[in-house]
């Protein structure tokens, strides 16, 4: 065989596998949807006003993560408790969510989105700059944030147990409760929702909590690449922490 003809037919072979990476990876539209679930808390992901659009960090997340990947993706809220529930059933594909081990049964974990930061926000008269100041003070908390063994488990530290995050912040306003502990940046939304724009002294940072993009493992697996690796270029390029720039302030 000549050398000519070895060659052309190599240029021929490259042209075409650029080709369909061109085609691949700029533009290409998947037929089967994927369905998001994540936590309704803002500033995270909720419904909007008069709307069932989902609005929040989690929601542009998703929409660039669609962007870059071509696949069709819808997105809905829920309480915390019933996220698993659509998982398991298979109603729901994946969420973008701390981990758990109930649900690190039925999915298979992806990229780390990003760090979310969980501490204690005290009343605007109270300090905290240490952990040991928050000795003597009583601190509103939600049980299931109970991921923080040594705060928790602290006698020194008393904890009041709250349905939900507005009715410590209520608290806090009262001066019922000395401080509220938890995911600080939702803490900081609902409160200036609430007209308390003033309320809280700055936050002591417990912990940062990796935030995960997990699917149920039945999700094919070209898929969770592509997301995947749509979650890691936005990390590198910056886009993600442009989006978690609009919502977290602390």
């Amino acid at each position: 065989m000549n050398k000519p003809y070895c060659f052309n037919h190599f240029l021929i072979k490259l042209r075409c596998v650029f080709l369909f990476n061109c085609f691949f990876y700029s533009g290409l539209s998947f037929s089967q949807q994927i369905n998001f679930i994540t936590l309704d808390v803002p500033p995270w992901a909720t419904t909007a006003e008069g709307s069932k659009a989902v609005v929040g960090m989690f929601a542009e997340i998703i929409d660039e993560i669609q962007s870059r990947t071509g696949l069709s993706i819808t997105m809905s809220v829920a309480p915390y408790a019933r996220i698993n529930r659509e998982l398991k059933v298979g109603r729901q594909d994946c969420t973008i969510l701390i981990k758990d081990d109930e649900r690190s049964e039925m999915t298979t974990l992806g990229q780390v989105v990003f760090n979310h930061p969980m501490g204690v926000l005290p009343h605007k008269s109270t300090e905290v700059r240490s952990y040991e100041d928050m000795h003597g003070l009583t601190v509103s908390v939600l049980p299931i944030l109970n991921m923080f063994d040594k705060f928790y488990q602290d006698s020194n530290i008393k904890k009041v147990s709250d349905v939900d995050y507005e009715t410590g912040i209520r608290k806090v306003k009262h001066k019922r409760v000395d401080a509220i502990a938890g995911a600080i940046p939702t803490i900081q939304y609902l409160a200036k929702r609430e007209g308390y724009t003033d309320l809280f002294n700055k936050p002591f940072l417990l912990d940062e909590v990796p935030v995960y993009l997990q699917c149920i493992k039945t999700t094919d697996d070209m898929y969770m690449s592509l997301m995947n690796k749509a979650i890691y270029s936005m990390k590198k390029d910056g886009t993600m922490k442009k989006i978690e720039n609009k919502f977290v302030n602390l």
